[in-house]
């Protein structure tokens, strides 16, 4: 996808969306009436072209947003602070424009005079009636930079072209149509495409890239990943172990929580397993996969991904419906733990994954918490807004005095005027999850969002009312392009830079525009397509942050703000076990998948006290990865070797009595075709990477047969490399010329290779 756009048409196009919000509305403390006369309005900007150009937004941004306004002046004149009623309310980073939308509230305000001298200056200065209180002194830094604002806003300029998106990215190059095709379906399915996929995308283009790609996203394989990457996130599957997850259940709201306690110990018809301990296994697991699952059910039936915080109903198999009391007649095979359908619990409530025991109790709630953490997390995950950076600046605690901080102490409002509607929000479910309505406290504000309070009849079903109001917010999906975004790339959305006196302030602030303005348009595009989460990873993966492979010479500057391109990352232990049987066509002792002996050896993670995954890789990691290696070729090169040409993956283009000088051509066509297979890139038989291969080949070889010849090695695989083939009465438990092990190198070298285990 080729991106385009320069400041002017973000301006554009951010303008009609921040109008919606009411982000210029006003400017100021002051109502309209105040009886304070305007200056004229602002000029038009004056557009300039690149070179010695000082832009409006640029000086607004760089001398007052950054340095003091986004943290001083923004807790209190947020959406959701303390001045929330004044004309002069102030943007997140989150909202799409939220730096135009921003400079034309300030430059409203600017305009308003009192004896020819701002407001601007007037009210942070306290030297008229400031409901903040003073907050700069009259010469002091931050005043003059206000000061210096006022003739920028009365005559703006735009610098032409200076943050061309299109130009950012010059110089990166890119993985081709088939290049993007092969990586996003690994990424997304674990298999590589097959070749009428990939002539679908070299004949067709951009067009057939996403028809294709949608395709591969109706495979159950893609579905796991999706739900892997969600568990990143939420880490519901912390209750998997054990009986983790119906200890969160109450016997007295379902007493079929132990319905498994009945079945006997030992298999009726003489197998070897145990009746109740697989019932109750399978009955915990459905009950912690349940957030999950309605994340796989709602992408697999096409619903729109909004019902992850609205679906009035929650997912159940035959093991939690025996649990929750549900019909199992509703089920087509009672016993089957991947079937999954739809349901409603009695008169709760349902709201997504809000209302799931497994997210209730992930994040709990104490009698003194009041459900803020469930508020905090409802805000990151799922409004890309990170309440913990507002309250990262120094408090003065002396200063937290008075009756109740929380609702009347600027220090702390700034935070709980935005955290605590929402926590009132969730009123209905207490501290293990379980819906008990009850009044909220009076000493805190009343449940709402974003300004708005919930209204008294919203009250019995009021996680309902706050998914809908989730929902229709823009930065929902927001949030949701930079969950997909971590998940593909292991790399977080870049955030604004605050500190202008950096080294590579400048650098910073132009990478995260340019990754903002791409994000925000994909996240309309998904928003315009009903929430169609096949759209947003179809436009993301089609973007240079996912699709750069290299850069041509940078200087100090383009380093910087090319940092964070690209979509270079450690594959977890599960896409590894993925990604091996793609490769080799076998699996590698099915070590690697979440429970397994090196699961958490390799990076994982188990979503209770390990959340965070290993991004490289550590001596124990290294070490799994050399066996891997080693084992995997030992075992797939002979089992292949055995099989017909045809049917090879591994070796289409050789046989065993192929040797160097004799058949060097058929040899490097193996070797072309192994750098396909494996690391998946395409080469010429000429091209340097297929000498260097071609040379480990012939030296390893070339070892192995003055070693029989000395009679230091033997002639005899060992006997996990040995294969054979009934069908064809081949067996393969000699090597006498060393070729099976020459290659066993080479596709251990290749396994063990940064682009194997790297993507």
């Amino acid at each position: 996808m080729k991106l385009s756009g320069t400041r002017s048409r973000k301006l554009l196009w951010a303008t009609p969306l921040c109008l919606t919000l009411g982000c210029y509305a006003g400017a100021g403390d002051a109502s309209e009436d105040d009886g304070i006369p305007a200056a004229d309005p602002p000029a038009a900007p004056e557009l300039q072209g690149p070179g010695n150009c000082n832009e409006t937004t640029d000086v607004f941004r760089k001398e007052v947003w950054a340095p003091f306004m986004s943290t001083q002046c923004f807790g209190c004149h947020s959406p959701g602070g303390a001045a929330r009623h004044t004309k002069f309310v102030l943007q997140a980073h989150d909202v799409p424009g939220y730096m135009e939308a921003n400079l034309a509230t300030v430059a409203n305000i600017a305009r308003l005079q009192i004896e020819g001298e701002s407001l601007l200056l007037l009210k942070p200065s306290g030297e008229i009636e400031h409901g903040g209180g003073k907050q700069l002194e009259v010469g002091d830094e931050r005043y003059e930079a206000l000061r210096n604002l006022i003739p920028h806003l009365e005559k703006p300029v735009h610098c032409a072209d200076e943050t061309d998106v299109q130009q950012f990215f010059a110089g990166v190059q890119e993985l081709d149509p088939v290049g993007t095709l092969r990586r996003a379906t690994f990424a997304l399915t674990g298999r590589y495409p097959t070749p009428e996929e990939e002539g679908a995308v070299e004949e067709g283009g951009p067009e057939a890239f996403g028809e294709v790609l949608r395709a591969v996203m109706q495979e159950p394989e893609f579905y796991d990943r999706l739900v892997e990457m969600y568990n990143d996130q939420l880490l519901t599957d912390a209750y998997l172990p054990g009986r983790r997850a119906l200890d969160l259940i109450d016997a007295s709201d379902y007493p079929g929580v132990s319905w498994w306690e009945s079945l006997p110990t030992e298999d009726p018809n003489g197998g070897t397993g145990n009746p109740r301990t697989t019932a109750r296994n399978r009955s915990n697991v459905a009950i912690a996969r349940e957030p999950l699952q309605l994340v796989r059910y709602i992408v697999e039936n096409e619903r729109p991904f909004s019902e992850i915080v609205t679906a009035d109903y929650t997912m159940v198999n035959p093991f939690s419906a025996r649990v929750y009391g549900v019909d199992l007649s509703l089920f087509t095979d009672p016993e089957d733990p991947d079937e999954w359908i739809p349901t409603t619990l009695g008169e709760i409530p349902h709201a997504g994954v809000l209302t799931t025991a497994a997210f209730l109790n992930r994040y709990p709630t104490t009698p003194t918490n009041r459900n803020r953490e469930r508020a905090q997390i409802t805000y990151l995950y799922f409004l890309a807004t990170d309440l913990m950076q507002l309250g990262s600046r120094p408090i003065d605690t002396d200063a937290i005095t008075g009756h109740n901080p929380t609702m009347y102490n600027p220090a702390c409002t700034s935070c709980h005027d935005l955290m605590d509607p929402i926590a009132g929000a969730f009123q209905n479910w207490d501290d293990t999850g379980r819906f008990r309505p009850r009044p909220w406290y009076e000493d805190m504000l009343p449940p709402g969002f974003n300004g708005t309070d919930m209204p008294p009849d919203a009250y019995p079903t009021s996680e309902q009312w706050l998914g809908q109001q989730i929902a229709a917010d823009p930065r929902f999906a927001r949030a949701i392009v930079q969950t997909l975004y971590f998940g593909l790339t292991g790399e977080r959305a870049l955030q604004p830079p605050t500190d202008p006196a950096a080294a590579n302030y400048a650098a910073q602030l132009r990478a995260f525009e340019v990754q903002d303005f791409v994000f925000k348009k994909i996240a309309s595009e998904f928003a315009h397509s009903g929430y169609d989460l096949r759209t947003l990873v179809t436009e993301l993966v089609q973007t240079p942050y996912f699709r750069a492979i290299n850069v041509e010479p940078l200087d100090e500057q383009r380093q910087l703000e090319l940092a964070d391109l690209g979509a270079v990352r450690l594959v977890t232990p599960e896409q590894l076990h993925r990604r091996i049987a793609a490769a080799t066509g076998y699996a590698w002792r099915n070590v690697l998948p979440r429970g397994r002996p090196y699961n958490m050896m390799y990076g994982g993670i188990d979503s209770d006290v390990v959340t965070e995954r290993l991004t490289s890789l550590n001596g124990v990691m290294t070490n799994v990865a050399e066996r891997m290696a080693n084992e995997m070729a030992c075992l797939a090169t002979g089992r292949d070797f055995v099989k017909p040409p045809e049917e090879r993956t591994l070796f289409p283009a050789v046989e065993l009595h192929h040797q160097p000088g004799l058949d060097d051509e058929a040899i490097r066509a193996n070797i072309v075709h192994l750098h396909d297979r494996l690391l998946l890139e395409k080469l010429a038989p000429d091209d340097p990477e297929v000498e260097s291969t071609y040379r480990l080949f012939v030296s390893v070889l070339e070892d192995g047969q003055s070693g029989i010849d000395e009679g230091w090695y033997d002639t005899t695989l060992i006997a996990q490399c040995r294969a054979s083939n009934p069908e064809l009465d081949v067996a393969l438990v000699d090597d006498p010329d060393y070729t099976v092990r020459a290659w066993m190198a080479v596709v251990a070298a290749m396994l063990g290779d940064f682009r194997f285990l790297y993507e």
